[in-house]
């Protein structure tokens, strides 16, 4: 029970420390992404939808509680999704400049920053997606050989 009550102890303390130094690593990478929000948000040819979009993800970058909601969205939005044949790359409308893309990367560096532990848990909750959707992808196309009459079945 001691070794338990150390243990705790360890990771309350050690966590802190954690979250800090990889602040600190990041600091230049999450100023230089406020730059770019900066000028986005200048930038007149931007739609108010994508305006408020960077507005929000800037707000979001430095809260230590954006990511829990996408930790406990994630599994939800596996189950429901339907894998694509082909592997997509997600595009955020008004976000399809190289600034914003560059912009929408370093918000995700900030916000995996401020929360490393949600980092992790997402990691695993990925972990465990990338094998459903691998294996819902084998199965559909084990159905769809068999339902064509090509399959060895």
């Amino acid at each position: 029970m001691t070794e338990l009550v150390w243990i705790i102890g360890l990771l309350a303390l050690g966590y802190p420390l954690v979250v800090l130094s990889v602040l600190r690593l990041v600091r230049p990478a999450r100023l230089q992404m406020a730059t770019l929000g900066a000028q986005l948000l200048d930038d007149e040819g931007i739609s108010e939808d994508t305006r408020h979009r960077v507005q929000r993800m800037l707000d979001d970058a430095f809260d230590w509680s954006a990511l829990i909601g996408l930790v406990a969205g994630f599994p939800g939005a596996v189950l429901r999704a339907s894998p694509a044949p082909g592997l997509a790359t997600p595009q955020l409308a008004g976000l399809d400049t190289p600034g914003g893309r560059s912009f929408a990367d370093l918000n995700a560096l900030a916000l995996m920053a401020a929360n490393p532990f949600c980092v992790c848990i997402l990691a695993l909750e990925l972990a465990v997606a990338l094998r459903l959707v691998r294996s819902r992808t084998v199965i559909r196309e084990v159905l769809n050989e068999l339902s064509t009459g090509t399959g060895r079945a």
